[in-house]
């Protein structure tokens, strides 16, 4: 039998070699899907993990409102699920519709204002907490809180709950806060205390927890509530 070259032995076992290595990066479908991922140009990312990122989808193209879309990308498949839309009225002005974006596992929990762009002057922006499954490309719920309250923190669980530290917009010496939460029982209030004190916010394990000062305090969550109808934001 004929002895192959010695080139072409090398050859062969450096194609080899260079298939072991690109089959071990993973299959072409998930470069494909993570590519769909990517962030515009001249956009920026609100959050991102390693299986999701959230990102406006452009620069704000509209002369008069300057508002852009803000989307967020399942990057193992690379679906896209709108979460809504950021309004500036005035592009220096650093000051957002989006207050914070949370991702954990598949689930993204943001907190949003609903703005009617055609209400009189002086009409408040409507709060809500939207709970989204990026790998379905759904919202599993939302929830409004009172209007004039605003968020300080907020934390979504693996399994889909979502707590937040809600702040009263009420003025006075002593200004009311709560750590509350919404799970299979609807909204229910886990601690009182005073705004400003309310921090470092965690929710894991269906577990709360946060500092009050320097105090530290936790309680249950009881998992996620069934899927709801949600308002457009």
């Amino acid at each position: 039998m004929r002895a192959r070259p010695r080139s072409r032995l090398v050859a062969l076992c450096a194609g080899g070699a260079l298939a072991v290595a690109v089959g071990a990066l993973g299959p072409p479908g998930a470069w494909a899907a993570h590519r769909h991922c990517r962030v515009p140009r001249g956009s920026r990312a609100w959050a991102q993990s390693a299986k999701a990122i959230v990102y406006a989808d452009g620069p704000f193209a509209n002369p008069d409102t300057h508002n852009t879309r803000v989307v967020a990308c399942w990057r193992p498949s690379g679906r896209r699920t709108p979460v809504g839309y950021d309004y500036r009225f005035d592009e220096d002005d650093p000051t957002s519709r989006f207050a914070i974006v949370r991702l954990a596992g598949r689930w993204l929990a943001v907190d949003r204002v609903r703005v009617n762009l055609f209400a009189a002057t002086g009409s408040s922006p409507i709060p809500q907490i939207a709970v989204l499954d990026l790998r379905r490309g759904k919202t599993r719920y939302c929830v409004a809180p009172p209007v004039g309250d605003f968020l300080s923190a907020l934390a979504v669980d693996p399994d889909g709950s979502a707590a937040w530290i809600s702040n009263s917009g009420a003025a006075g010496a002593a200004p009311p806060a709560a750590v509350q939460a919404y799970d299979r029982d609807g909204l229910r209030t886990l601690y009182w205390g005073l705004r400003g004190r309310l921090s470092t916010l965690s929710l894991a394990a269906r577990r709360a927890s946060w500092r009050d000062g320097q105090t530290p305090g936790s309680a249950s969550v009881l998992g996620p509530p069934r899927p709801g109808s949600c308002p457009s934001p």
